[in-house]
């Protein structure tokens, strides 16, 4: 199973590669459990090439996808860490 982020951050788009079959999915921030549903949904259909491991992986990657940059600040001009 490949995994590919999409180019553009601002439109999170997932492609899952497993096998001849690849499965697209544009994520927007606050539908990820519609997602994880549908995919579950996939996952339990015998015309869907994955499996619940799959589901796993997948959805461990839409986390860390939409998961917010953490910015630190810097220490202020004068001060070291």
């Amino acid at each position: 199973m490949k995994r590919k982020r999409s180019e553009n951050p601002s439109t999170p788009c997932l492609v899952l590669t497993k096998g001849e079959h690849r499965y697209f999915f544009r994520v927007e921030r606050g539908c990820e459990v519609s997602l994880v549903c549908l995919l579950i949904d996939y996952a339990m259909d015998p015309r869907f090439n994955l499996t619940f491991d799959d589901v796993m992986v997948f959805v461990r990657e839409v986390r860390d996808t939409l998961r917010p940059t953490v910015v630190t600040p810097s220490a202020p001009h004068g001060q070291a860490d």
